[in-house]
């Protein structure tokens, strides 16, 4: 296991500067949370073919509740898994089950 940053397209001291596997500028933008989580998921599907019914293959959310019935890899509305991201902090996966909020500047890529 390892870890992939994706973000930006720019770093600067205003987003934590942080060093991107690949920089590009996410549409829509991904959101810091706050009392109603947010979540981001991986499809194995293209964009185009991704429906409100379409599982993803992997996925984090990411606040205080799910209140917006976001589903998870099973299928169903998922758990939080980590709390609120502040602003210049990122989600970090521990181990295959657990994720961190931390600072942009300290990501790394460690072995779990």
């Amino acid at each position: 296991f390892g870890c992939f940053i994706v973000g930006g397209p720019t770093s600067s001291g205003d987003n934590g500067s942080p060093t991107f596997d690949q920089a590009v500028n996410l549409q829509p933008d991904v959101q810091n949370s706050g009392s109603t989580a947010d979540g981001v998921a991986l499809f194995d599907v293209t964009a185009t073919a991704i429906t409100a019914s379409t599982v993803p293959i992997d996925a984090v959310i990411y606040g205080t509740t799910n209140d917006s019935n976001l589903i998870d890899e099973t299928g169903a509305v998922g758990a939080v898994d980590v709390g609120d991201a502040s602003s210049g902090s990122g989600l970090l996966r521990d181990s295959p089950t657990t994720w961190t909020a931390t600072a942009i500047n300290s990501l790394n890529c460690p072995a779990f």
